[in-house]
């Protein structure tokens, strides 16, 4: 896929410029390796004197490239993959590097990865899965980054992240209800196995999960873990167990689900296959 550049300047009282952050000794030179030397940390186009006039800062660019080697993925909270820069007076920037498209675009809906899908040609190109091999050769090969300038007093931030971005890629974001595939957590039997007799449970990102274990926490931990990583269908829990558990899992990733069913089974528990209504976001190619 080619390198896109979408520069959108829009005009106040006067003619808004950009200049890249890139040393050049023709300023009527355009650099095409646009994004291959910058500083993550400031934005890709510096304002001019012309700018540091106008008060107004009515000034939007968007920059698309593919994978930049040195730079380091964006990474906010583990699961929010858009940082934000508001050092220049009136100007918000949002910034994702060296991210998969689905990691770039969910941003808005912040939904877990297992409840993303896909209506594209090649699916192997929108997001990581194990069987990829090493996540950074996929990502040398697959990520992008991305960066949106715009007045600071524009609401929508995020939203306007991903819709900019998805238009630049030819794809349409929307979130729907519909029937997909789920993995179904039921008991085995009547007999209880993971009644918690722990203490305090455990806090912090993935609350109640230390090593591959459920401390003193509700089932639903270990849904909202298994969903974050994403690497299995949507899980819903039909088990009807009210209460705290304690489990010794064992499970340093959910990517195969023949291990998390043997785990599990130890306490009588299973995963089953079926069909429920899900929201998802549903990424799809219209070109």
């Amino acid at each position: 896929m080619k390198y896109t550049l979408a520069i959108l300047l829009i005009v106040a009282a006067c003619q808004v410029k950009a200049q890249p952050q890139l040393p050049t000794n023709d300023t009527n030179l355009v650099d095409y390796k646009l994004l291959t030397n910058f500083q993550d940390k400031k934005p890709i186009f510096r304002l001019t004197g012309e700018q540091a006039t106008n008060k107004s800062r009515l000034l939007r660019f968007s920059v698309l490239t593919g994978y930049r080697e040195g730079i380091k993925r964006v990474n906010y909270a583990n699961a929010y993959k858009i940082d934000y820069d508001e050092s220049i007076p009136g100007v918000t920037r949002l910034f994702g590097y060296n991210e998969s498209i689905v990691e770039l675009l969910k941003v808005e809906y912040m939904m877990t990865l297992s409840h993303v899908v896909l209506e594209v040609k090649d699916p192997s190109k929108y997001r990581y899965l194990p069987q990829y091999g090493p996540m950074e050769t996929w990502l040398k090969k697959n990520g992008y980054c991305y960066e949106l300038a715009q007045p600071s007093a524009f609401m929508g931030g995020d939203e306007i992240f991903q819709q900019n971005l998805a238009a630049d890629l030819g794809l349409k974001v929307s979130v729907e209800k519909r029937m997909v595939k789920c993995l179904i957590l039921v008991r085995t039997s009547n007999i209880d196995k993971i009644k918690s007799t722990s203490g305090p449970s455990h806090s912090g990102q993935n609350a109640g999960i230390v090593d591959g274990s459920i401390k003193n926490e509700t089932l639903s931990t270990f849904r909202e873990v298994m969903d974050f990583e994403g690497f299995q269908p949507p899980l819903v829990d039909e088990t009807g167990y009210q209460g705290n558990v304690d489990m010794e899992l064992n499970l340093n990733t959910y990517a195969n689900l023949q291990d998390d069913r043997k785990a599990l089974q130890r306490y009588d528990l299973d995963l089953k296959e079926g069909i429920r209504e899900q929201e998802v976001l549903v990424i799809k190619e219209i070109k």
